[in-house]
């Protein structure tokens, strides 16, 4: 008989305690914050040609296909200014998109001694949180190499992938995916 070993059995068994992270600070963001992140999103969508009713889904395929048409990315033929004004747009753009798709939440979030306070998008139950514009911008700039050598955009495989995450606990709380 096989043991049923699934997130869910393992819940109700006892066996995951939530274990917080007695180091983490998780502050919601100011309403005139999220409202400076809403209208930067719509700008994101006007780069993209799309619109606030598509699914997050084409959101973030927009997303993916507008980095894969950028020239010279994996050259560094990109001016500074300019990766950093697109990344803050596309970051907020897949940022939502996340929280739309899998429910997680804008956030700051602070862990003393390893993070200083920044902009986080968090799980709905704290397990995991990513830091959109530190992982847009590095894609853009060039430095999120695979194994070939060559800059891999993974806005589309880190998205699909977070569909999964919360079935994998790790050992404690505001674990970083980027």
């Amino acid at each position: 008989m096989k043991k049923n070993t699934s997130p869910e059995s393992n819940k109700q068994q006892g066996l995951f305690k939530k274990q917080k992270n007695p180091k983490a600070k998780v502050t919601p963001l100011e309403n005139n914050v999220m409202q400076e992140l809403r209208k930067m999103e719509k700008e994101a969508f006007e780069l993209l040609g799309i619109n606030e009713n598509d699914s997050p889904n084409i959101i973030v395929n927009s997303i993916y296909e507008y980095i894969e048409r950028l020239p010279g990315l994996n050259n560094g033929r990109h001016d500074a200014d300019e990766i950093e004004n697109i990344s803050i747009l596309l970051a907020v753009a897949w940022g939502f998109a996340v929280c739309k798709e899998y429910r997680w939440e804008w956030n700051y979030l602070e862990i003393k001694g390893k993070i200083e306070r920044s902009y986080y998008i968090i799980s709905p139950e704290h397990w995991y949180c990513c830091p959109p514009f530190y992982f847009i911008t590095k894609i853009l700039s060039g430095n999120n190499a695979g194994l070939d050598g060559i800059n891999d955009n993974t806005v589309l495989l880190l998205f699909n992938m977070i569909k999964t995450l919360e079935e994998k606990i790790p050992n404690k709380k505001y674990t970083v995916i980027s």
